[in-house]
């Protein structure tokens, strides 16, 4: 597995990205068919061979490109299939936009969270779940639609996603400009203090922003 800077590596400088779960109205389809990854972007769900002009695929597994980084929008039901298949296809990090886990304090879903990380310690890093994700315009990630795609130096790491896809969608109308902006939600894996060790020593970073909840 992936660890120290090889799996930010794999994060934020995908050699190429899925979407599972993806479907015309999500924001993650949305907004990375508009950014310089989508020639390097799979979209995989059962439900459609072709979104928004670009072939869709059933499975992970049937993807013949490696893939590094993966954002998962599917069940909670659903999710831990999706993952042992991620793990499978040697995918080195999964970004988890599902929710329904340890934030509801529900003693099932906090075990079901539990049950997720142990399924992927060794195997597969994490990035969430109940999270927004990355958002780096260097390499073409994006949280919304609007994200601006200029580079910029500013780094955010933020629990959460509301918080993360705000500074995203208001970078136009402030005048602001990121190096990444990271949320990483429940925290089952990677956490705040992984991406601010990270991005201490990031080139395109100068300045950084923290906030939890």
């Amino acid at each position: 597995m992936e660890t120290g800077a090889n799996v930010f590596e794999s994060i934020f400088n995908p050699r190429a990205i899925a979407i599972i779960g993806a479907s015309p109205f999500d924001l993650a389809t949305q907004s990375h068919l508009k950014t310089k990854i989508s020639e390097r972007l799979y979209l995989v769900n059962p439900k459609y061979t072709e979104l928004l002009g670009k072939r869709c695929y059933p499975s992970i597994l049937d993807v013949a490109a490696q893939i590094d980084y993966v954002i998962i929008g599917v069940s909670a039901s659903a999710l831990p299939q999706v993952l042992e298949e991620c793990i499978r296809k040697g995918v080195k990090a999964a970004q988890i936009f599902t929710a329904g886990f340890s934030e509801t304090g529900i003693p099932e879903r906090i075990k079901q969270e539990e049950e997720l990380k142990q399924m992927a310690r060794g195997r597969i890093r994490l990035i969430g779940p109940n999270c927004f994700g990355v958002y780096c315009p260097k390499s073409g990630l994006s949280i919304v639609p609007e994200s601006p795609t200029e580079e910029g130096h500013i780094g955010v790491v933020a629990q959460s996603g509301s918080f993360a896809e705000s500074f995203s969608y208001f970078a136009n109308t402030k005048n602001l400009r990121f190096s990444k902006v990271i949320s990483y939600g429940n925290a089952a894996d990677l956490d705040g203090a992984d991406f601010l060790e990270y991005l201490t020593d990031d080139a395109d970073t100068k300045g950084l922003k923290t906030r939890h909840a």
